[in-house]
């Protein structure tokens, strides 16, 4: 997997989006693997689409996405999608930014 954001809740690691290949396939999943002792990842949920390239962000109580790529054909996105770290659940899409973005960076709340 390459191009993924990533994320972390303060006893977690997470892993969202991303593409296969190249030539590949955008991926849709949101892993998560846990600090505390070395265990493979799981999915835990998935994005609101499938995407590459996009940003990851955290807050104490949620992990964002934004922007990214899809294919084919290629398009830049502007949403912001956030999925809560207490329920492992689906990401939702709360806003969007002010321009798509492609391979940009991501913060820490």
């Amino acid at each position: 997997v390459h191009r993924a954001s990533s994320q972390n809740s303060d006893t977690n690691g997470y892993v969202s989006g991303g593409r296969t290949g190249p030539p590949g396939s955008p991926l849709d999943d949101i892993q998560k693997f846990p600090f505390a002792s070395d265990e493979n990842a799981t999915n835990v949920g998935n994005l609101n689409y499938a995407r590459y390239g996009n940003a990851g962000s955290s807050s104490q109580s949620r992990g964002y996405m934004h922007g990214g790529g899809t294919f084919s054909p290629f398009n830049t996105h502007d949403d912001i999608s956030a999925f809560p770290f207490a329920t492992d659940a689906a990401a939702g899409y709360p806003a969007v930014l002010s321009n798509n973005r492609w391979i940009h960076g991501g913060t820490q709340g």
